[in-house]
């Protein structure tokens, strides 16, 4: 599988059992790169078939990543084929538990990982009494702080509004302990 998607010059990163394939366009030949692309899925289709193995175009996502005025330059780019299959280029994708938009913003996974903290937060609540300091201290940080920590390198450089949603679940979570609101870090 390697080999083929190197005999196209496509880069791909694997794991479990799945595969992400990616090519870098040029704004002013970007429909080679795709023909290109698309050929190696069609390889790599056959080479599954072939291999008893399948390759599900339903599971498969599609995205393009760049800047807004070079997403612009390719307006005209809104799918690609995927074994036979037309798959629309998504606003958004989930990879290794991590959301990401095609400005790379963070936006979208600071949004859902808010909701998933404050979710879990809001439940915890609820059985906090229950139990004593030391496993309420665990199990909130099992629930909640181990997801806030997950992934958490990626935020580097993102915008401050971004960082803040997280850091409102955090303030949160320690509120539970501390039984007083604390006041966020002022940027510097």
């Amino acid at each position: 599988m390697a080999t083929i998607a190197q005999a196209y010059n496509v880069f791909q990163q694997r794991y479990a059992d799945d595969t992400q394939l990616y090519v870098t366009l040029s704004s002013t030949n970007y429909c080679d790169s795709i023909t290109t692309l698309q050929s190696c899925l069609s390889s790599l289709h056959a080479w599954f078939c072939e291999n008893g193995m399948a390759l599900n175009p339903t599971k498969s996502d599609a995205i393009l990543f760049g800047t807004s005025q070079r997403l612009k330059s390719m307006s005209g780019l809104t799918s690609v084929n995927v074994a036979d299959s037309v798959i629309q280029l998504s606003g958004s994708v989930k990879i290794l538990g991590a959301t990401l938009d095609p400005n790379l913003t963070m936006g979208p996974h600071t949004k859902t990982l808010s909701k998933s903290c404050f979710h879990h937060i809001r439940s915890f609540k609820q059985i906090r009494s229950s139990m004593d300091h030391s496993t309420a201290v665990s199990a909130a940080l099992g629930l909640v702080s181990s997801r806030l920590s997950y992934v958490n390198s990626i935020l580097s450089g993102s915008l401050l509004k971004h960082i803040a949603r997280l850091q409102r679940a955090q303030h949160a979570l320690a509120s539970l302990f501390f039984n007083s609101i604390l006041v966020p870090d002022q940027p510097h």
